[in-house]
């Protein structure tokens, strides 16, 4: 049976760092340490990608979440810009509606603050 290139380098490895002597050892019994040696070393090579795969998603995940937040926060910010441009405008023409009256300013006042509960309400419902 050919030997792969791998078991070549672990069986010289192996009597390199005298795992085993080549004289004396039976073949099934250098099989057996030489099997051993090999699952072991495949096992840390994994577990090193492993870690190897999970600093480079890591970094993927950070760098998508700095950009989409980059993007939420513009939005945010001309979306806040506008809508105050809009009550402003509003607020301004809303003025020239009320009465002079202390009871529909009042009226006015309450209406508006609970549209507003009713609005952020609706808004933070959606999350």
């Amino acid at each position: 049976m050919a030997t792969s290139r791998l078991d070549q380098v672990i069986e010289v490895f192996a009597e390199h760092e005298q795992l085993y002597n080549p004289a004396t050892v039976a073949p099934k019994e250098k099989s057996f340490i030489l099997s051993n040696y090999k699952d072991l070393i495949l096992s840390d090579v994994r577990d090193e990608e492993i870690r190897q795969m999970k600093k480079e998603i890591q970094k993927e995940a950070a760098a998508y979440k700095h950009s989409l937040f980059k993007k939420v926060r513009t939005s945010i910010i001309v979306e806040t810009i506008f809508v105050a441009f809009l009550i402003g405008l509003i607020v301004n023409q809303v003025t020239y509606l009320i009465p002079q009256s202390y009871f529909w300013a009042g009226s006015i006042i309450v209406v508006s603050l609970l549209l507003c509960v009713l609005f952020i309400s609706l808004e933070s419902a959606k999350d």
